[in-house]
């Protein structure tokens, strides 16, 4: 809804068209009309052309991929991208006090030098209280597992910090202002 306000064109995608159908009413009562909403799997169900958009946004989707798909949708969105184009992705993080159980699990993985050190196959395992609206596999990313993929991808990082989620989360979750990371990549060329 930024974005429209501050006069962008955007294309909204979702898999849910209900989710879809929500931002086009609130964007059609606010006035703004350069909306275009896709209901899509990302990214293999779009079929955009290469160096069409100047700023995408993944915001808290990704974690829901494995690290290869990961790999493959950074570099589809590189493709997507114009040069200098910016690529800005917010996911979820293993610190938050649910999941105390599995921090100990994911820095030994880590310290093992593990490529996807939060995969997790079985979230119920570590988690009793909130998996139950998880699907059977989630995977929390970090600051340092989210550099190396965009870095991989061919993204110039231009920055990656966490995101303290006090106000936006239970009081109850909150661990220590690192409940969830963002990161802007920069297509090179």
């Amino acid at each position: 809804m930024k974005a429209l306000e501050n006069g962008a064109k955007v294309i909204a995608n979702d898999m849910d068209i209900r989710h879809l159908e929500h931002l086009e009413d609130a964007a059609s009562k606010l006035g703004y009309s350069e909306l275009e909403t896709l209901a899509a799997e990302f990214p293999h169900e779009m079929g955009f052309p290469a160096k069409s958009f100047r700023k995408i946004l993944i915001s808290r989707v990704l974690h829901f991929f494995s690290g290869e798909q990961i790999k493959a949708s950074l570099q589809q969105v590189y493709d997507w991208l114009e040069p200098n184009g910016e690529l800005y992705v917010v996911c979820e993080t293993t610190f938050l006090t649910n999941w105390l159980s599995f921090i100990p699990e994911y820095e030994k993985r880590k310290a093992a030098g593990v490529e996807f050190s939060g995969e997790i196959d079985n979230p119920k395992h570590w988690e009793k209280s909130w998996s139950d609206n998880l699907p059977e596999f989630v995977h929390w990313l970090d600051k340092d597992s989210l550099s190396v993929l965009f870095e991989k991808a061919g993204f110039e990082i231009v920055e990656v910090d966490y995101i303290n989620r006090k106000g936006q989360f239970p009081d109850s979750l909150l661990l220590d202002g690192r409940e969830s990371v963002g990161i802007i990549g920069r297509r090179r060329d």
